[in-house]
């Protein structure tokens, strides 16, 4: 007896197809494709196998390149101070050894002095920074006291209970010392305080500054806030002196206790905004501005000024699809 079934390829170029199956030819001396559901042996599936975490596989690269672009020194520097005073070793599962800066390994299996590098610094790094006041975003000399210095002055939250304030300073400082370097993603004012992200990654920094990213900030005015400025806030219709297009709807709440003080949330940030929306629209001159949230990042109870931690890059880069 001869029966049809039809199949579909889930490959979107294909189409609609059936096959002939002869019912009295037993399905081993079938021709054609063999179809996983006609094998003999016994498969476990993902919902009865045990979840196991995949070691990620990474391009391997040459060792002066790989300790440089992590920040422990310079790339001219790894042969005499790593791998001469053998500081570098491989995991034991490697067949490889490391006797020259030129060898290629795979970033996963190095150590340095006997500890295996971070896995979460591998790929690029995104730190959350409590920017302090009196600091300028700028790595120009002459602009004063910026936050690249402070950074480095920060104090590190760590989820490792190792790790006392000599490793936490040692990491920061690779961190800056990191190839390509790291930037900050946007800017505050040399007077505002709150969240500042810096990476490294490039494409994370371009989607974060040229995508319509939300930033919650906390504003203290010289005087009431008119009740007015939230519709006039929220229409985008309001233009800033030397801006060519008008601001982005922005939503402003006053706070009812003290009229002088509002939270507002916008998408966008044009040069001095917040400021600029205050003053030239409702006739209030900002006195304090702190940021409390910038994307999904805000600043946790006790995280003060001068506070810095490590945040997940991948999560961050997913939101975009890096």
């Amino acid at each position: 007896m001869i029966a049809f079934s039809f199949n579909y390829a889930s490959d979107a170029t294909s189409h609609w197809c059936y096959r002939c199956v002869r019912e009295d030819v037993p399905r081993t001396k079938r021709r054609g494709r063999r179809f996983a559901s006609e094998t003999t042996t016994t498969t476990t599936t993902e919902e009865n196998e045990p979840h196991r975490e995949k070691k990620k596989k990474r391009k391997k690269e040459r060792v002066d390149r790989l300790v440089s672009r992590l920040g422990y020194c310079d790339r001219s520097r790894v042969k005499s101070e790593f791998v001469n005073t053998n500081r570098l070793s491989l995991a034991s599962s490697s067949p490889v050894e490391i006797k020259s800066p030129a060898e290629k390994v795979d970033p996963s299996e190095v150590l340095i002095d006997g500890k295996q590098l971070e896995e979460s610094e591998l790929d690029g790094v995104l730190i959350l920074f409590h920017k302090p006041k009196n600091c300028v975003c700028s790595k120009e000399e002459g602009e004063g006291n910026n936050v690249y210095d402070e950074l480095l002055k920060a104090t590190l939250i760590s989820n490792s209970d190792d790790e006392d304030a000599d490793k936490s300073k040692e990491r920061i400082q690779r961190w800056l010392n990191r190839v390509p370097e790291i930037n900050t993603v946007g800017r505050l004012d040399k007077d505002t305080t709150g969240v500042l992200l810096f990476t490294d990654d490039g494409k994370l920094l371009h989607a974060y500054t040229s995508k319509k990213v939300e930033k919650v900030y906390e504003v203290t005015c010289d005087k009431e806030i008119p009740s007015e400025a939230t519709s006039l806030f929220a229409s985008g219709t309001m233009k800033l002196s030397g801006e060519a297009k008008a601001c982005l709807p922005a939503k402003l709440e006053i706070h009812k206790t003290d009229t002088a003080k509002a939270t507002i949330t916008l998408s966008e940030g044009k040069f001095h905004q917040v400021k600029k929306m205050f003053y030239e629209g409702v006739g209030c001159t900002v006195l304090t501005l702190h940021r409390s949230k910038f994307a999904r990042f805000a600043l946790k109870d006790g995280f003060g000024p001068g506070t810095c931690e490590q945040l997940d890059i991948e999560k961050a880069r997913e939101v975009f699809n890096q």
